[in-house]
């Protein structure tokens, strides 16, 4: 009798079940439906059958339509073959795009979906169709659009080809063929075998070699643009071109190609070349210009220059530097010149002397060029006189600065002091309190021990916090005053292993400690030491997710004793790299950061390993995991950072 009573309470589960999964079919974008096999009839059908085929779903279940009638004639076929399989159960699982005519005369592209499920002897196809013709007008659309582009791109009168990682051309349009020959004479050729050097970026000149480093960036993502190119032709000579370097997608959004476009400005460069001595020489620039000849007299002087000086022109042209400069002695200027000469461009201050009098400091910008057969200097002077003030308020604020700084730093450790005190009194009672329920309330003691967890995690949390602050405050004041003794280094790292043992377990990480020398005696700061490889191993365990963080003690090959730490997270990006030992830094911001943290932790290392004479170096890639390793008697303090 009971077993009959579960059963039916089973059973109607079971149809309640079905109700409620049908009522969600119901609510589905397209039809679903079952196909009885073995009856060979259709039992279900619901969804969007009128929208999507213009007939009520009753016409189907009913047989006054068959859902084969509105296929298309060329794809019964397809459908027909795909079914038999299903029937046969030599496929389980069906996923078909073919079209169907609705009641209207439309055609509609359909998906469909379906499964064959077997209850014993029972078999039966349960399917959910859908319609997507839009998507694949949308499709068509797209593919109309890349030809479109892709035609755009082999007529448009600008250099347009892709390069591999090897700088081999993988594709050429019809501008660029005519410089560097077709798709047959180019298919074994380098674009660098048609670049000639400098290759100008931003104004600075590499060599031809230097291609190779920008397509590899490319490959990476970045986008380089108005880069001048030259280019070899056999057919038009040298070209100058502005070229604009990119990244071409796949539709996963990786990169496959490596696209130049390059608009020839050989013709604008041309005149560019004619323009630049009258550009040097502009009349009404805001800075007084002189050209200068190897003798020191003056041969051409700006309006801005007779303005400044107070001077005609006349008068100027009549002088020499000697007589503006009260700094520049006639014996200094044979090697003055000889300087300029060499270097072809370079800025120094000096002074001036205007027709009262007066001083006025100034910044020359000096360029050599070749006038009527004679080499010139163009002197460009910059009033540096607001400047000059301010570099003296600028002193006076970073002294101002810097004592604000030390007042800071001894506030702060003023204040963790006294927020510290009282915290570890607070944990004190707390763990009373926690004892006092444990022996007089047991039965409570399941629901508080989770309180006492978090306040324990929260009070540790903003110890830590403190301690980093007190000590980057003691470090910043000066204050803080190492002993040195010698000990037993390993040791330190047993009791450390033993403290995170428990943290890494709770993230099923595995932690290993490992010691490959049995000469683990150390000389150094006890206490700083140990925070060095506690902040290390804190930030292993913290940043890593799964896998593990391993230990290392040992000697390199020139015997110094290292510790390396090392783990399996997230890794350090390459922006990040630069910040990675400043204060207060972390890679993530904000309050939706993943990670809890002060950013002090790294700051602390890096001035713990200064005061130990220790090197520490790193390795890290973004979500590749670190490689922190601290080498003792290695010298001076030397940060080195590495990519893997």
């Amino acid at each position: 009798m009971q077993k009959s009573r579960k059963i039916e309470n089973i059973e109607t589960k079971l149809k309640q079940h079905e109700k409620r999964t049908r009522l969600l079919l119901k609510t589905l974008c397209g039809i679903s439906y079952q196909f009885d096999i073995v009856e060979n009839r259709l039992v279900y059908f619901e969804g969007e059958s009128i929208k999507i085929t213009g007939y009520p779903a009753r016409d189907f279940i009913s047989g006054k339509i068959k859902w084969n009638e509105l296929l298309c004639p060329q794809d019964k076929e397809i459908f027909t073959e795909e079914a038999e399989k299903l029937r046969t159960r030599k496929k389980h699982t069906a996923d078909r795009i073919y079209r169907i005519k609705h009641k209207n005369g439309s055609v509609r592209w359909i998906r469909d979906i379906a499964e064959i499920t077997v209850f014993g002897n029972h078999k039966v196809i349960n399917g959910i169709l859908y319609d997507v013709t839009e998507q694949i007008k949308l499709k068509n659309n797209l593919i109309k659009a890349e030809f479109s582009y892709r035609s755009a791109i082999d007529n448009s009168p600008n250099i347009i080809f892709t390069v591999g990682k090897n700088l081999r051309f993988t594709y050429l349009n019809h501008a660029a063929q005519a410089v560097f020959g077709n798709a047959e004479e180019t298919k074994s050729k380098k674009a660098t075998d048609f670049i000639l050097p400098p290759i100008i970026i931003e104004g600075k000149e590499y060599g031809k070699s230097y291609m190779k480093k920008i397509v590899s960036e490319v490959f990476e993502g970045r986008t380089f643009s108005d880069i001048e190119l030259k280019y070899k032709s056999g057919v038009k000579g040298e070209l100058i071109t502005v070229t604009r370097i990119y990244p071409e997608f796949t539709h996963d959004k990786k990169t496959y190609a490596c696209v130049f476009a390059s608009t020839d400005i050989t013709d604008r460069k041309k005149q560019e070349e004619k323009l630049r001595a009258i550009e040097k020489s502009i009349e009404f620039s805001h800075d007084p210009i002189f050209w200068v000849n190897s003798k020191g007299n003056i041969i051409y002087a700006n309006e801005s220059a007779c303005r400044k000086l107070g001077y005609s022109k006349n008068e100027l042209l009549s002088m020499s530097v000697f007589d503006i400069d009260p700094h520049l002695k006639r014996k200094e200027w044979k090697e003055h010149w000889k300087k300029s000469i060499n270097k072809k461009y370079y800025t120094f201050e000096t002074q001036h002397k205007n027709r009262k009098g007066e001083i006025i400091p100034v910044e020359i910008s000096v360029t050599s060029f070749e006038y009527k057969g004679e080499t010139i200097h163009s002197d460009f002077a910059r009033d540096i006189s607001d400047r000059k003030k301010y570099e003296i308020e600028l002193i006076k604020a970073k002294e101002k600065a810097e004592h604000s700084e030390k007042l800071k730093s001894a506030f702060l450790a003023q204040m963790s002091h006294e927020i510290r005190s009282p915290l570890h009194r607070i944990l004190g009672y707390v763990s009373i309190l926690k004892d006092f329920i444990a022996e007089n309330l047991p039965e409570k003691t399941n629901q508080t021990d989770e309180y006492f967890h978090g306040v324990e995690l929260a009070s540790n949390r903003l110890i830590r916090t403190i301690d980093s602050i007190l000590n980057m405050s003691e470090l910043q004041t000066r204050s803080y005053e190492p002993v040195f003794k010698k000990f037993d280094l390993n040791d330190r790292l047993i009791l450390l292993y033993n403290e995170y043992h428990n943290f890494a377990r709770v993230k099923n990480l595995e932690f290993k400690l490992e010691r490959k020398t049995k000469e683990t005696q150390i000389t150094g700061d006890d206490y700083s030491i140990v925070q060095i490889f506690a902040n290390l191993i804190d930030n292993a365990i913290k940043y890593t997710e799964k896998g593990g963080v391993k230990i290392v003690i040992g000697r390199n090959k020139n015997r110094r004793l290292f510790v390396e730490v090392s783990d399996t997270g997230i890794g350090i990006s390459d922006e990040f790299r630069e910040e990675l030992f400043k204060p207060f830094m972390q890679e993530e911001h904000g309050y939706t950061r993943k990670y809890e943290g002060s950013g002090l932790g790294l700051a602390l290392v890096k001035n713990y390993c200064r005061i130990n004479k220790a090197a520490i170096t790193v390795k890290s890639g973004k979500n590749k995991g670190s490689v922190f390793r601290v080498t003792f008697k290695g010298g001076d303090y030397l940060v080195d950072l590495d990519t893997t």
